[in-house]
């Protein structure tokens, strides 16, 4: 019985998104041909692809190659261009199909197939969280260790958000891009929802230990409500609020601890004092 890979990476709970490339690869290196029993269509696509780009010498010979497999050559041309692929990898995660991706980023349906196909292919697997959190989001963030990591961050907001929640992030993102600024208009409903949305990526980028716990404790409520009380709450707000990250046990544990040591210190002191204006 002929092994096939693409009903083994069906099922296989630790399928890298871009196995159809790496088979194809591999089929390269080992000199073997396709087999339509033991590999898909898209793999013996790819596979042809890389032997004809292997033999471009000319620019002649590169143009026919975009020719014969345009598809393959603008999904190489996006996994180049990080911020778009980051772009195209959060659409596919917040649910959306090619076509419509396509018409929201300028790239074509059949570039952005190829390259859910060769390089994230996670469409089949939307529905499974566990795989998608640890390997089409990033493993760290099991771990809540994003190190500031804007990338995982917006995968995150987009698998768990959905489109809209994802269009705010981008937003945002192209804010920093163009103006370098972090500082949002308060007095208007897009200032407000930027701001929300600044506020629930700083959470989710901060390294909490006991005092920086205690403190963010202390101050988020306060931070909540001068937004809240700015005007009526934008739609898209409760959106946020509903994904905002919760404080950990680990977090809230580490932060009582802290609280208790420093009134024990402080009773000690004041222990201390009196001792010492006994005597």
């Amino acid at each position: 019985m002929t092994f096939c890979y693409p009903e083994f990476e069906k099922r296989n709970p630790l399928r890298a998104l871009d196995w159809r490339w790496r088979r194809a690869h591999e089929l390269l290196a080992g000199g073997k041909r396709f087999s339509a029993k033991r590999d898909d269509l898209i793999t013996g696509r790819a596979l042809r692809y890389l032997r004809a780009r292997g033999r471009c010498t000319s620019e002649r010979a590169m143009s026919r190659l975009a020719r014969d497999f345009p598809d393959i050559v603008e999904a190489c041309a996006l996994k180049r261009n990080r911020p778009l692929a980051l772009e195209i990898e959060a659409r596919l995660l917040s649910g959306q199909n090619p076509s419509d991706i396509a018409e929201l980023t300028g790239a074509t349906t059949i570039g952005i197939a190829a390259y859910e196909e060769l390089f994230y292919n996670v469409l089949d697997r939307l529905d499974t969280e566990d795989y998608i959190l640890a390997h089409a989001i990033q493993p760290r963030i099991l771990t809540n260790l994003f190190e500031g990591d804007f990338g995982t961050l917006v995968r995150r907001y987009a698998y768990l958000g959905g489109p809209e929640v994802l269009d705010v992030m981008l937003r945002l993102s192209r804010q920093r891009c163009e103006d370098g600024s972090f500082s949002h208009d308060l007095t208007t409903a897009e200032g407000r929802l930027l701001f929300r949305a600044e506020l629930a990526m700083t959470i989710d980028g901060l390294s909490i230990d006991g005092e920086a716990g205690w403190r963010f404790l202390r101050v988020l409520p306060d931070l909540l409500a001068m937004l809240d009380a700015c005007a009526p709450k934008p739609t898209m707000l409760e959106a946020f609020a509903a994904i905002v990250p919760a404080i950990s046990e680990k977090t809230l544990l580490a932060a009582a601890q802290e609280k208790l040591k420093r009134s024990r210190a402080q009773k000690t002191r004041r222990g201390q004092g009196r001792s010492t204006r006994a005597a």
